[in-house]
């Protein structure tokens, strides 16, 4: 049971160091490849605990990458998305990253809980659904927020007039105009500068309101029932 615990935690203690080191990281290399990054990870983590299923130090490492993978996701995903999205899809694509992780946990203990026997078929499907995601970010444009922010400005143009299914440069140019804008305000500021805004009351009140409210989530036990959903979901399959 204690080593089953550290399996199944261990992605939930790798997560919120990624979460920390994602920022920083994709704002020196792109949010694509934090994209890329982050799948490799994922990969990674799912194929050694594919491969290895009865080595308990590949588990280990694999909930640890996996976890690093799922911290990752949840700042680069959202940086990309609103550094991309038009302003009136914003709002919908920002939310259905969460969704879509929600989903994803459901139907990967689902697939756990049915094949418990084999339980490496699952592990094998995420892998090939990590495999498939890393390709389709091969696709995609950089963020023309982020190279505008290193001076490549024609760059930025094509991706953006990539992402807006543009045939000449005018259609874009308004929007890239206050990309470079947002983009200029971002190099005139520094971390410790934005530090100091975390003074100002409608930075520090909204960030006050949704820790409290993840502290709230995280304290009702929703970790735990996720670690033990299959293990649960067993029980009461014997009970009944």
């Amino acid at each position: 049971l204690s080593e089953a615990s550290w399996v199944g935690s261990l992605n939930l203690a790798s997560a919120p160091v990624a979460a920390l080191l994602a920022g920083p990281l994709i704002d020196r290399v792109g949010r694509r490849w934090g994209l890329q990054l982050l799948n490799v990870l994922l990969a990674v983590g799912w194929l050694l605990m594919a491969i290895f299923p009865l080595s308990l130090n590949a588990l280990y490492i694999g909930r640890l990458l996996t976890g690093y993978g799922l911290g990752m996701a949840m700042c680069t995903a959202a940086a990309y998305t609103t550094e991309i999205a038009s302003i009136s899809f914003r709002t919908i694509l920002v939310t259905f990253t969460p969704i879509m992780m929600a989903i994803g946990t459901f139907l990967a203990y689902l697939g756990a809980l049915l094949y418990q026997e084999s339980w490496t078929e699952v592990a094998y499907a995420s892998f090939g659904f990590t495999v498939v995601s890393l390709v389709l970010t091969l696709l995609l444009p950089e963020s023309p927020l982020w190279l505008l922010s290193r001076g490549r400005i024609e760059e930025a143009q094509r991706a953006l007039m990539s992402l807006r299914a543009a045939t000449a440069p005018e259609q874009v140019q308004e929007e890239l105009d206050s990309y470079s804008s947002r983009a200029k305000d971002r190099q005139n500021s520094s971390w410790l500068s934005s530090f100091r805004e975390l003074r100002l009351p409608q930075a520090y009140k909204p960030l006050i309101i949704i820790n409290v409210y993840f502290v709230f989530v995280l304290t009702c036990g929703v970790p735990l029932v996720i670690v033990y959903a299959v293990s649960i979901a067993g029980d009461q399959k014997k009970v009944l």
